[in-house]
């Protein structure tokens, strides 16, 4: 496995390039997964300046946390008690407000085991921070393996009382650098989703109508303009899949573009899928292209949202959750 660092101002960039030119960026700010590429084609997008990625609002490959997803008025009922989060969108709280698991360093320690590579973050939140209750030591996991075009990340999390935990990696996929994903072909174990009202907080799961169904593969750009989307303040997909029952060795989504798919695996119950609807404008990508509406999927395994008892961790045990990505060429029809 062959490792390189670059250090820009308060962040180090570690890339992680095995056997077969599988390549994995991450970064110590947010833990986040920077970029991958397969013998220099990109696989994801993110700001082409490290630095516009520090604080960047559009999350990209960052770890999210303590919660991910929006809470209403920043408002937390657990165990009988209601928690005051920061406020960050609108009115309400998104991905755990401005001071989340995203917009802090992380530490980093490289470890090798039985001649696989892993890289560890490590992140301690005291009690009180971003208004969530209890503290808690994070770990996230990246392991690169060393003669696939697979990523597994894993995440650890540990906690003297309880406490809700829903971390994810917000990822943004664009396989091949086209200048968006509407001809890329998605795929998802899914036949319910999420329903939210006009602020995006979540209203209840029901069956997928045709325009969010994608049970069967069919491009993303096929409905994306359907009116039923349209009336939240999405201008897209930005909906949870509830998956259907699955374990962590089935494939729960492809995704498929430019002769390239990707398999996802995990054990959470969801998937959030978001079509980029809000580009941040004159933005320069690492796939070289300017970020603009649709440019790039962002998909995140998640717990189903408002569910904050299923999220629990602790006293004193570990939560554990996983996602898999695998890569693969498409033969030429």
């Amino acid at each position: 496995m062959k490792i390189s660092h670059v250090e820009r101002n308060n962040n180090s960039l570690v890339t992680f390039t095995n056997e077969i030119g599988f390549s994995l960026t991450l970064s110590d700010f947010g833990a986040g997964l920077y970029e991958m590429r397969w013998n220099g084609e990109p696989l994801t997008i993110a700001e082409k300046d490290p630095d516009q990625y520090l604080y960047s609002t559009g999350y990209f490959g960052k770890t999210v946390g303590r919660i991910a997803g929006r809470i209403k008025k920043g408002l937390l009922p657990f165990n009988g008690k209601t928690y005051q989060l920061g406020i960050n969108d609108g009115a309400n709280c998104l991905h755990s407000g401005p001071t989340g698991l995203s917009f802090v360093t992380w530490r980093r320690d490289v470890v090798t085991n039985d001649g696989e590579t892993y890289c560890d973050y490590y992140y301690f939140s005291p009690e009180g921070e971003g208004g969530f209750p209890g503290e808690v030591t994070f770990r996230v996991r990246y392991h690169l393996f060393e003669n696939e075009p697979k990523v597994e990340i894993l995440y650890q999390s540990l906690s003297p009382i309880e406490t809700p935990i829903n971390l994810t990696t917000h990822t943004y996929f664009n396989l091949g650098g086209s200048p968006t994903i509407l001809d890329h072909v998605l795929w998802i174990k899914s036949e319910e989703n999420e329903f939210y009202d006009k602020e995006m907080i979540p209203t209840g799961i029901k069956k997928s109508p045709e325009c969010l169904d994608f049970s069967k593969p069919r491009k993303i750009g096929a409905f994306i303009k359907d009116p039923l989307i349209y009336k939240t303040t999405n201008k897209g997909y930005d909906h949870s899949y509830l998956l259907l029952p699955h374990t962590l060795e089935e494939p729960v989504l492809t995704l498929s573009g430019n002769g390239l798919r990707m398999e996802l695996r995990t054990d959470l119950p969801c998937l959030q899928v978001y079509s980029d609807n809000y580009p941040r404008e004159h933005t320069l990508l690492t796939n070289g292209n300017i970020e603009q509406t649709n440019a790039s999927v962002a998909i995140e395994p998640v717990e189903i949202p408002g569910d904050f008892a299923k999220m629990s961790v602790g006293p004193n045990e570990f939560k554990r959750n996983t996602i898999i990505y695998s890569f693969s060429k498409e033969e030429e029809p």
